[in-house]
């Protein structure tokens, strides 16, 4: 069903602040654990413009400038929207539901991160498995970064 749409990913800045959230939660070692076997949920077609499912995340910037939310509490509660390549770094079940066994590396990263920060992402993520016909990953990358948070 999914093997054939096209997605995006996610802004140029954000490249900047996913590492951050990695380098800032992981002070603990990461567990491997599974936490659903949701679906994906938005089927967009690969570089189509007009489709936008970042999150707005201006108080919660707000908030921290002005000192009332720390750093580490800045995303609790959001529900960050991410599209994840299908392969090696993340697996999908035969009905493209997440592997309970072993989402992928990508997968577990995201289930600690969002542990940790206190978002949830399993109902709100895409999925795309190339960038398509005469597409490369870069054009995949930049058209990715306007319509996903991750």
């Amino acid at each position: 069903m999914f093997r054939n749409l096209k997605m995006s990913l996610y802004s140029s800045s954000k490249f900047v602040v996913l590492p951050l959230l990695v380098l800032f939660w992981a002070k603990e070692p990461l567990s491997f654990v599974a936490k659903a076997q949701e679906a994906p949920r938005f089927t967009t077609e690969l570089y189509d413009p007009i489709f936008n499912y970042r999150s707005n995340v201006c108080d919660r910037h707000r908030l921290y400038h002005s000192g009332e939310v720390a750093f580490r509490d800045a995303l609790q509660g959001l529900e960050l929207t991410a599209m994840l390549g299908v392969g090696n770094l993340f697996q999908l079940r035969e009905d493209e539901t997440i592997d309970p066994q072993y989402p992928g590396l990508f997968g577990v990263l995201m289930d600690e991160l969002a542990l940790r920060a206190g978002f949830t992402w399993r109902n709100s993520y895409a999925v795309y498995y190339s960038p398509g016909e005469n597409k490369t990953y870069t054009d995949l990358l930049v058209w990715g970064s306007n319509a996903y948070d991750l």
